[in-house]
């Protein structure tokens, strides 16, 4: 059956009263896993005509009016697990005391961690280096003769957070790159996964195309020919744009396992990276941090993101004896379709 969107709470209301007592489903409502790939620097036409970034949007969703919220990129990166920037306006070592998408997590239960190339971990406990730059070299088949330096401690938001510097459970979890391959190997994959190339990966200095081939290698190496089990979602982003006006960036919603995102869809809704923060804390109910990540003007509202990720809402109603699963899908018109299961 068809009803309003005015209407389905007085619906689910009255089913509720009937019925004495309400539970959500603790599984994670529309991914089990999602893995968030940030790249530098790009203006969004440029990321789309490059053939590598364009292919794999091909594969899911391409975001068209997603937006970073500031320049440099040090502040977009704080932005994405902090639902602010924090005050943070330069590319300079922060120590910051706020909350973040950790705090969120950890309390939720759920897994979570930081692979950065490049990065090395400190010996003694906790084990998170606060360098700010870590290796350096020229960038091999890029036609640069300067050397770059490799990993960035402004591009690895998390170690900024003095509760994650403080902590020796949660500085395991600020990893070198090469943990993923044994993560893998080991079925050990968190829910939550930022991986930050290197400047070179990323193309902070070589450019998109550089990056874009990265990508590819990257995509191919860790999914394709892979057994991906569950929901999977891989998130393509980039910090922000070359300065432009707007801050327009390209991003690519791109599913693996059983997650199901429409193929060479592209939403064209006004999203930037602290929709991408709400809509980690929805998937897994996490609760929020109270800044733009609930505030913004361009947060995701809860029906947005049901249209982002095209899946359904589940409420299941009991009273100890029998179940009534209501799986709620809403959809562009404003319309939401409610049915029971076998409807």
């Amino acid at each position: 059956m068809v009803v309003s969107g005015r209407s389905i709470a007085a619906t689910l209301l009255v089913a509720a009263i009937s019925l004495l007592a309400i539970t959500v489903d603790a599984t994670p409502l529309w991914f089990d896993r999602v893995y968030v790939l940030i790249f530098e620097n790009t203006d969004y036409l440029a990321a789309k005509a490059d053939p590598n970034f364009s292919k794999w949007a091909a594969k899911g969703k391409l975001l068209t009016n997603y937006h970073g919220v500031a320049h440099p990129s040090q502040p977009n990166y704080i932005a994405m697990v902090a639902g602010s920037t924090l005050g943070v306006t330069t590319d300079g070592n922060v120590n910051l005391s706020n909350m973040n998408l950790v705090d969120l997590l950890e309390t939720a239960g759920v897994t979570w961690r930081s692979y950065s190339e490049n990065y090395t971990q400190l010996t003694s406990s906790p084990n998170c280096n606060l360098a700010t730059t870590i290796g350096s070299a020229i960038c091999p088949n890029s036609g640069r003769t300067t050397a770059t330096n490799l990993y960035a401690r402004k591009h690895n938001p998390l170690i900024s957070f003095t509760d994650v510097q403080t902590s020796s459970s949660r500085c395991n979890n600020i990893v070198p790159s090469t943990r993923l391959s044994v993560d893998k190997a080991n079925n050990a994959i968190p829910q939550v996964v930022l991986y930050i190339p290197n400047q070179c990966n990323d193309g902070h200095d070589p450019g998109v195309t550089y990056a874009g081939k990265f990508l590819d290698s990257f995509m191919t190496s860790t999914f394709t020919g892979n057994a991906i089990t569950g929901r999977t979602l891989v998130v393509i982003t980039f910090d922000e744009n070359s300065g432009t006006s707007g801050n327009q960036i390209f991003t690519a919603l791109v599913p693996f396992g059983s997650l199901s995102i429409t193929v060479g869809s592209t939403d064209n809704t006004n999203f930037n990276h602290y929709s991408l923060l709400k809509t980690i804390e929805q998937n897994f109910g996490t609760g929020n941090l109270g800044l733009n990540d609930v505030m913004g003007a361009r947060s995701l509202e809860l029906w947005q993101i049901f249209i982002l990720l095209e899946k359904s809402w589940s409420l299941r109603i009991a009273d100890g004896c029998w179940k009534l699963r209501v799986v709620a899908d809403f959809h562009p018109t404003g319309e939401i379709v409610v049915s029971r299961n076998g409807d």
